[in-house]
């Protein structure tokens, strides 16, 4: 009997919605399917025609969604921002698995390019079947054989007793766990769908890169959610469906769970030792976790310089396997007095992101300092400032809903305890006594050594924030070429995003205080690293360089241990005084380089660190920016010719007068406005090339350089006229 598809009219209004660029074929065919005049019917409209709906992932977990504190589908569409509407994903209805005897076809977005439907490949397919059956799913039958028949259905329960139900409940097999409750049409019988959905979800979670996961759900993926078992059907909400595909991403990756993976279960925490708070980098790749456990630091056997040059090595991935990663922080402030958030307010916040969104904890000595989901993750910088570090995606349609989403979760928390987020470079009204201390170890350390190397390095730990993107490289040549063209051009992202005028209440004298506080912090650790424009730069150059940067700490026995002052090359052969006879492990490694700054770090991965935090719409244009620039071979090539004759003295003339005039800043026969016009239409043309439909994340860069009118250089005019020279405003103005 062919089975029904239930859809909720927040769904076809997204479907219908030509405004978030769905083809006008698509939308009718959507409509014409459905069969249905009003789209407040569909939820009450029950289709055994086949079906196939474009849906969007970020809708999915949100329509009737108790977390909302929304219990009818009709209010959802008043109740999240229209702006986390991204339409990536397929509903197939009745019979639409047993039409398909070959791998099943993965549908991109919409507003791309589809000439021809793209297949998985056996590898991938194969790959998802055995993460389905890890997961305990029933076994899938062979690509290319007849699916299964679906089971008899279970007698229906009793009708619903209330109105309220009956108009939200119109499907009688509603399992009735009230723990699980979800309106009918949420709900998938999982275990009466053939093999082909096993692909589709591996896919999904693979090119969508969803976030919004319930692991306990996808870990127990076979157990019924109501107590009668319901016959052996498996029904699951929409949200434990992008759980199920996120796992078996996940065991893609590390077949095995990992220990990470057995540490985290709903409802425990992930306890924290230090390492980066980052991002897996790609499939096949080491997944950046929360800080290692304690068996992590184990040794086994003395680690040798090409071990510390394989790990670099090791973040080659071909063409195809790039990823973007977008990085930003924000400062948490009380919305009535303005000041900056205590921790205490901080970890009621990570909590509240915990319980209503599926984060788990990351715990450091009886304190949450983070979360977990997936491939993201929520930090926190010395002075409470509140960082995505996210997911590595696809596309940048993916990156800006990633990050949209996440602003979306923390004003949902935050409205509530009379807290908001503020998108600048610099801190523009406390002083530097006025910002909380957060308790972690490392930051203990990095405060005492601070003030040792520099005159501004406690300024830029409590009173910055930036974002930055991270990007793949295929080989070591390919790497080359990218930092290269990065550091050379980072003075130029910093005065397009310059975002920091301000300080204790008046203008700075800067346009990127942020960017000019790094000249001062520590000199050991940062700046424009010359080198890597010498022949002789590749990965080992490179680990040569890291060697000798002054170590910050070593984790051991569960405490941090302060070796400020002391090298990694020292700590190789045994020869810290803090931690006599110790040896250094790959994540001691790891966490090293994490403690050096420059323009442009390289990890697995090479990081843009050169812009100010700012607005939501600029922390989607730096990634579109640098994609534009670095994933394409013929604006990477255009970049490396236009820069090669750059001396060193120019790049570092560059370097620190661009944080004092910006675009003004006079260089060679121009200005840099002039080099910004040129640099941006190459990373138009190269987002074309791409053919995703992203250049329009370039908006707001365009409209910067088209005026010659920076952010900051757009506050201070609003300081001194519309704010009557207050700073105040600014905290309305960029309030996420």
């Amino acid at each position: 009997m062919p089975r029904k598809i239930w859809v909720s009219p927040t769904m076809l209004r997204a479907v219908a919605d030509e405004d978030l660029g769905v083809t006008d074929e698509v939308a009718r065919d959507t409509e014409e399917d459905l069969g249905v005049a009003d789209a407040d019917e569909v939820s009450r409209a029950p289709r055994a025609t086949p079906t196939r709906i474009w849906v969007s992932p970020m809708r999915l977990p949100a329509v009737a969604d108790e977390d909302l504190g929304v219990t009818d589908a009709d209010e959802v569409s008043r109740a999240m921002p229209r702006r986390n509407l991204v339409l990536r994903g397929l509903i197939f209805g009745s019979g639409i698995f047993r039409t398909y005897h070959r791998p099943f076809p993965a549908y991109l977005h919409p507003t791309i390019p589809r000439r021809r439907p793209r297949f998985l490949s056996a590898e991938t397919s194969a790959s998802a079947l055995r993460g389905a059956a890890g997961l305990g799913f029933p076994p899938a039958a062979e690509l290319g054989a007849e699916a299964p028949a679906p089971p008899p259905p279970p007698p229906p329960p009793p009708p619903p007793t209330t109105r309220e139900e009956e108009r939200l409940s119109p499907l009688p097999q509603r399992p009735r766990a009230t723990d699980v409750w979800a309106p009918p049409h949420r709900f998938y019988n999982l275990a009466a769908s053939p093999p082909p959905l096993y692909h589709l979800l591996a896919r999904l979670s693979l090119s969508l890169s969803l976030t919004r996961t319930r692991l306990a759900a996808a870990t127990a993926a076979a157990a019924p959610l109501s107590p009668a078992g319901r016959g052996g059907e498996v029904f699951l909400r929409c949200t434990d469906l992008m759980a199920v595909a996120s796992r078996l991403a996940v065991a893609r990756v590390a077949p095995d769970g990992g220990a990470a993976g057995r540490r985290r279960r709903r409802g425990r925490p992930v306890v924290a030792v230090p390492t980066a708070a980052g991002r897996g980098r790609g499939r096949g790749g080491a997944v950046a976790a929360s800080p290692p456990t304690e068996e992590a630091v184990q040794m086994t056997e003395p680690l040798t310089k090409e071990d510390l040059m394989a790990y670099l090595v090791s973040g080659c991935k071909p063409n195809e396997n790039w990823r973007i990663g977008t990085e930003h922080e924000k400062f948490g402030f009380e919305v009535d007095t303005l000041r900056p958030i205590k921790y205490d307010q901080i970890r009621d916040i990570l909590n509240g992101l915990a319980e209503r969104f599926d984060w788990d904890k990351i715990v450091e000595e009886n304190n949450v300092i983070g979360l977990k989901q997936g491939k993201q993750s929520i930090s926190l910088e010395p002075g409470g400032q509140f960082e995505l570090s996210g997911a590595p995606l696809e596309t940048l349609h993916q990156t800006c809903a990633e990050v949209n989403s996440h602003l979306y979760q923390v004003k949902a928390v935050g409205e509530e305890m009379g807290i908001g987020f503020l998108g600048i470079g610099f801190q523009p009204k406390w002083a530097l006594s006025d910002i909380p201390i957060m308790p972690k170890g490392r930051y203990e350390i990095m405060r005492n050594y601070m003030p040792k190397v520099g005159s501004l390095g406690l300024d830029m730990m409590f009173r910055t924030c930036t974002v930055q993107v991270n990007l793949d490289f295929s080989s070591e040549q390919d790497m080359i070429r990218k930092f290269r063209a990065g550091l050379a051009l980072q003075p130029i992202a910093t005065a397009i995003f310059a975002n920091s005028p301000f300080k204790e209440g008046k203008p700075n004298g800067y346009l990127s205080l942020r960017s000019h506080i790094w000249t001062d912090t520590d000199n050991n650790r940062s700046g424009m690293l010359p080198f890597v424009f010498d022949d002789s730069f590749g990965f080992e150059r490179y680990v040569d360089y890291a060697l000798d940067v002054p170590m910050y700490f070593v984790y051991r026995n569960k405490k941090y241990i302060d070796c400020t002052g002391m090298s990694f090359r020292d700590f190789m052969v045994g020869k810290l005084p803090q931690a006599p006879g110790e040896l250094p492990t790959l994540n001691d490694w790891e966490n090293h380089l994490t403690t050096i700054f420059p323009e442009v770090r390289l990890k697995r991965y090479l990081e843009m660190r050169g812009a100010d935090g700012g607005p939501w719409r600029r922390l989607c244009a730096l990634p579109a920016f640098w994609v534009g620039l670095l994933y394409d071979e013929e604006s990477l090539q255009s970049i490396s010719d236009m820069t090669s004759d750059w001396t060193n003295e120019e790049r570092e003339m560059l370097r620190r007068k661009v944080p004092v005039t910006g675009l003004k800043t006079p260089f060679r026969d121009g200005y840099v406005r002039d080099l910004a016009e040129e640099i941006l239409q190459l990373s138009k043309n190269g987002l074309e090339r791409r053919g995703y439909k992203e250049v329009g994340f370039l908006r707001e860069v365009d409209a910067v350089i088209s005026s010659g009118v920076t952010p900051a250089e757009r506050l201070l005019n609003l300081y001194e006229t519309k704010w009557q020279r207050s700073v105040d405003p600014v905290f309305q103005e960029l309030l996420y």
